[in-house]
Order: structure tokens, then C-alpha cells, then sequence
């Protein structure tokens, strides 16, 4: 049991098991900011027919285990697991198509953990669904778990979510500096779980607000990562930031290269990552491009 789990209640924890599904890592990752709102509700509805995913996460729905059970099917998904929101603040649900083979194996207010198998290929990996806590004061609970979800983890790991936190300044733009030591922090549970960024297509940024302080910030606080073996397992993924007009955080939309038209055959995909920020020669080699 993780923590806060006695605060949570599931719905329709049962899988399927039919014909593969046309991708097996089809995902989207969205916080949506309240699923109440009917134009948000159509905005996904948009979103999961052009996307077709097969897995989908979703952060802030505020919704109650009542509410998302008639919204996921409202959504087109029979299969799912969802966590109440506290009042009016969190709630997560993660969906998934009934072909598709999903046992979870444990949540909280802030992650799901599911274990994913490919049905033509037999292949498991795990997934988690992770949702930094909003209070800068209180983020070190996540932090936590995100670091004690790796122990005894022997498979192919992506965590995917809005982690409510930057890894380096150049990933904010506008507003005051973050401190260091919350960036070190964050970094530091990455660094432990062997954690790499799969990058994006896109924007820069997947969440901006406008501060009659602060003025405007953009800053980049959705991400996917994984770890090496999940890396090796699905090397031609694709991480895609799309814009939502009905909230401020942009949809994370996760394919396989080739089930994305957009991307050209003939090239390769350049997507920058973190890591390269460690090696020394990061600078000369920008320098010589």
C-alpha cells in the first residue's frame, strides 16, 4: 500500500485481452484542469480522436470514483482506474482500451502504477502516471515516492506527468529564478531511478500563466522519462507537446515515430536532452555546430 491509498477508491481495475493494439505505447497525459467543464470534456474528446491512444493519464480532474465512472465511459473507455479528487483539488485516472492488457499494482493522491503488456510480443513494462504535489512546501512527499517506486523495479519504466517542478532554470521563462536546492532535489530522485528525458516536439513550455506581478511565465513542467531499458525497448518514440485552449498545461502525446504522419521517414528526429547538460564537451560541441 502506498501512502494516502486509504484515501483513494478504484473503478473497473479489469483489463482485456484481445487483439494487439495497432501501437503499443499509444499514450496522451493531460492535466486538464477540472473534467466539470463540457468545452474541456469536448477538447479531449478532440484530443483522443485524433490521438487514438490506447493508455491515457489524466492529472486535476476533480471529479469524485462516482463522477469519473460515468465520464470514462462518456470518454469511450470501458477499462480504468481513477483517484478521487479532494473536493475541488487533484484527482487522477488512468484509461485504457479493453484490448489492452493493464494489471496496476498500486496508487496514491499523486501516481498510478500499471504494469503493461504487449499482447503480440508478450513484453512487459511499467508505467507511472505521476503528479508533483502543487505546494512547494509539501513536494518532498512525492519526491519520495517517486524514489521508493524504484526499488526492487526490474522492468522497462516510463514515468510520464506534470511534476509541478522544473530540473534546470532554462526550462522557465519569465518570472523569478527558481532556488537551486529544489532544483537539485528533483534531480537528484531522476539521477536515482536512472531516470533519461525522452524529449518533445514542440513548444518549449507546457504550462504559461500571466502574473500582474511576475508578468508572463512560461515554464516546462510536464514531462515523459524512462529509464534505459524502456529506452532500448521503444527507441522510436515520439513525445509531442499540443496546446489545450481550455487549460494551461499543454497535452503530452506519446506515439511510435512511425504512427505520426507529421514526422518525416528520411530525417531524424532531434529531440534535446537533459543529460547532455553534464558532459563537459556539451558546450564545444554546441560551439562547433
Amino acid at each position: 500500500m502506498y501512502p494516502g491509498q486509504d484515501l483513494c477508491r478504484t473503478i473497473g481495475i479489469d483489463g482485456g485481452c484481445c487483439v494487439a493494439p495497432p501501437s503499443p505505447i499509444s499514450t496522451i497525459n493531460w492535466n486538464c484542469r477540472g473534467l466539470g467543464n463540457p468545452q474541456t470534456v469536448h477538447a479531449l474528446q478532440q484530443a483522443l480522436h485524433t490521438e487514438a491512444p490506447q493508455l491515457v493519464f489524466l492529472m486535476e480532474t476533480k471529479l469524485s470514483h462516482e463522477e469519473m465512472q460515468y465520464k470514462k465511459q462518456e470518454l469511450g473507455y470501458t477499462q480504468g482506474l481513477a483517484v478521487s479528487s479532494d473536493g475541488q483539488s487533484g484527482g487522477l485516472a488512468l484509461l485504457w482500451k479493453s484490448e489492452t492488457m493493464v494489471v496496476v499494482q498500486g496508487f496514491s493522491r499523486w501516481h498510478i502504477d500499471a504494469h503493461i503488456t504487449c499482447n503480440k510480443t508478450g513484453t512487459k513494462w511499467r508505467m507511472i502516471g505521476f503528479y508533483g504535489h502543487p505546494v512547494t512546501s509539501k513536494r518532498e512527499e512525492t519526491w519520495s515516492i517517486l524514489e521508493s517506486l524504484d526499488h526492487a523495479n526490474q522492468l522497462p519504466w516510463l514515468y510520464i506527468g506534470d511534476y509541478n517542478e522544473i530540473v534546470s532554470q532554462s526550462k522557465k521563462f519569465g518570472g523569478q529564478l527558481q532556488p537551486v536546492k529544489q532544483l537539485d532535489r528533483v534531480c537528484q530522485a531522476i539521477h536515482l531511478c536512472g531516470f533519461q528525458d525522452l524529449g518533445f516536439v514542440g513548444s518549449p513550455f507546457t504550462w504559461s500563466k500571466t502574473d500582474c506581478v511576475e508578468g508572463r511565465m512560461r515554464i516546462r513542467l510536464d514531462r515523459a522519462l524512462a529509464n534505459n531499458a524502456w529506452r532500448l525497448l521503444f527507441h522510436g518514440v515520439a513525445v509531442h507537446h499540443i496546446s489545450m485552449s481550455t487549460s494551461n498545461h499543454s497535452m503530452l502525446s506519446l506515439h511510435l515515430r512511425d504512427d505520426r504522419h507529421s514526422l518525416q521517414k528520411d530525417k531524424e528526429l532531434f529531440r534535446f536532452e537533459e543529460m547532455w547538460l553534464s558532459d563537459p564537451r556539451c558546450s564545444e560541441v554546441v560551439q562547433d555546430s
